[in-house]
């Protein structure tokens, strides 16, 4: 998934939302507008135990990594293919509302991609 400049900034523009990085299926950093570095790379390391936590058959595919601190911004991390969305919230929202807005646009964006594709498709039948 191609994770473009309007998304990131719908990202950005969602309540309760004070900071967000993209990163790569490496966890190295794409896009942020996280200023503290150590996020990013904790954002980095919980994307690459995601990948260990979804070889474990009994426990399934692991899409959503989040990480509620009592005093200080919370961390929502999305996998999304081959993308990895980390979202600092505010500490007095909704960990659960928020990452429900989040998933809705990257949801939103996706089906949009997917459409584009099969009308960009020189076999598509318009018919």
């Amino acid at each position: 998934m191609h994770i473009n400049s309007q998304v990131f900034k719908g990202l950005q523009e969602i309540e309760g939302i004070s900071g967000v990085s993209i990163l790569n299926d490496m966890g190295e950093v794409i896009h942020s507008s996280i200023k503290e570095v150590d996020i990013n790379e904790l954002a980095s390391f919980l994307s690459g135990i995601s990948s260990i936590l979804t070889s474990d058959k009994h426990l399934g595919a692991t899409n959503k990594i989040t990480l509620k601190s009592p005093k200080d911004e919370n961390l929502v991390i999305h996998i999304v293919g081959d993308k990895i969305v980390a979202s600092t919230l505010f500490h007095k929202v909704s960990c659960i509302v928020v990452s429900q807005k989040i998933e809705r646009l990257l949801e939103e964006y996706t089906e949009a991609q997917s459409v584009n594709a099969l009308m960009e498709t020189p076999y598509f039948n318009y018919a």
